[in-house]
């Protein structure tokens, strides 16, 4: 992922050096000052914004900081990515931007090729991103030398861009609690954990399942009536329990969005609906009232991925949303039946889910 790579640098540089050179401050006094952090904070924010739009998939950088964790949408958004800030920033505490390197030597400095480029890209999706424009300006004011590298360059600033109170308020010098902050998730990643975790906690119940399953197909009384190994007993359950789940899933969402029809397209909502909430990707083919096809991606479903870090997935049924949508199915109108299984399309490994009305 090469492009994942150099967008990662291109944020950490677009994030530190028009800040740096604007107001004169290392990378050790950018983190630690009050003034400046909610601009880097609020620029860094801007930037991945851009970036996620571009549907680039962002690399770690320097295979360590998920520089999604900067991104804010909540006052908690905020404090976490102070806290990552200034842990990164004891790292590079004397680097000073090669824009202000630029500055100092006499040199035309590259803004234009680097946040200049993120702003292009902003106008071309329609982002708005006023931290990033202004300081764009006041660099190019630095390097036509009408001001210099200042913290007397904030209070203009200021008087330019909207940086919400609570940040600008925050002092996360006297937080008690800040290192806490770094394990407050953002939202999108809270509810993709809960879903790994929901996985976890399912394959492992089922491995239990089998264990204690075991002893009774193990035993004579097992090998004469029940004749069936542990692990199928525990896909016999599942399945039960998927399927009964998939029944109390359609009839919340039905009431939740007072769906009146019961076609196949009705179906093929609550489906995408559950994929939507479980972060698993997929394609539509069809939508129709009386049938429907959807193309799934194993890869994308943390039940299938679990399964194989947990070595059972030759073990156990998958998909386990197979079950789920005949659930679904069965709740909203019994003629309609779910069929969904593995197949290559395109060189490409999918689930196929195919909604049809009985014959």
């Amino acid at each position: 992922n090469i492009m994942g790579h150099l967008w990662t640098k291109l944020l950490i540089n677009c994030a530190i050096a028009p800040v740096g050179v604007s107001f004169g401050a290392e990378v050790n006094d950018l983190v630690n000052d009050k003034k400046l952090v909610p601009i880097m904070i609020g620029l860094t924010n801007e930037l991945i914004t851009v970036a996620l739009e571009s549907n680039v998939t962002l690399e770690k950088f320097e295979d360590l900081l998920d520089v999604r964790l900067l991104q804010v949408n909540t006052f908690e958004d905020y404090k976490r990515a102070v806290t990552i800030m200034r842990m990164a920033g004891q790292k590079h505490k004397k680097i000073k931007s090669t824009i202000w390197q630029d500055i100092e030597k006499g040199r035309k400095t590259e803004i234009d090729y680097l946040n200049g480029f993120i702003e292009r890209k902003a106008i071309e999706f329609g982002i708005s991103t006023p931290i990033n424009k202004a300081l764009i300006k006041l660099v190019k004011k630095i390097e036509q030398g009408e001001k210099s590298p200042s913290d007397e360059n904030l209070k203009d600033f200021y008087e330019q861009v909207r940086i919400p109170k609570k940040w600008r308020e925050y002092d996360f010098t006297n937080d008690s609690f800040q290192s806490v902050h770094l394990y407050n998730l953002p939202t999108i990643q809270k509810h993709k954990q809960a879903t790994d975790l929901n996985a976890v906690h399912v394959l492992g119940l089922s491995i239990a399942f089998s264990k204690a399953f075991e002893k009774i197909t193990n035993s004579l009384f097992g090998k004469i009536f029940i004749r069936k190994t542990n692990w199928e007993i525990t896909n016999l359950v599942l399945s039960s329990f998927f399927k009964e789940m998939g029944k109390k899933f359609a009839q919340k969402v039905t009431e939740g969005y007072q769906m009146k029809s019961n076609d196949a397209s009705t179906i093929t909502n609550i489906i995408i609906f559950y994929l939507n909430n479980l972060h698993i990707s997929y394609s539509i083919k069809k939508i129709e009232t009386n049938g429907a096809e959807i193309h799934i991606f194993p890869d994308s479903d943390a039940f299938t991925q679990t399964a194989k870090q947990f070595g059972i997935d030759t073990k156990i049924s998958l998909p386990f949303f197979q079950p789920f949508f005949k659930g679904i199915s069965k709740q909203i109108n019994n003629n309609i039946i779910s069929e969904t299984k593995k197949t290559t399309i395109d060189g490409e490994k999918i689930y196929q889910t195919i909604l049809k009305t009985k014959k």
